[in-house]
């Protein structure tokens, strides 16, 4: 891998690297490179297939409520009835 090339992925992440780290990501990334041509080398032919998948999570509870006020009450420390008070997600 080519420093220029390092370069250009800092870029795309939008990181500023000097020379002198440019070198250090290009070893490191030579070596990550290497080992997965390592793995494809692998002939795997069986796989785990897990037989016996359970969810562990918890079920939907219905509660009902009689009113929007009722609805949201606690649910956001900023109210101003009947909505939610939310920070912007936009600037400008």
């Amino acid at each position: 891998m080519e420093l220029k090339d390092i370069h250009h992925l800092a870029k795309l992440a939008r990181l500023e690297l000097t020379d002198q780290q440019a070198l250090v990501y290009q070893k490191d990334l030579e070596a990550i490179l290497g080992y997965l041509d390592q793995l494809k080398e692998l002939k795997i032919t069986d796989t785990l297939v897990a037989q016996d998948f359970k969810s562990v999570g918890r079920g939907d509870k219905v509660v009902p409520f009689d009113s929007t006020e009722g609805l949201l009450k606690g649910q956001s420390a900023d109210q101003e009835q009947p909505f939610l008070v939310v920070p912007p997600v936009f600037k400008n």
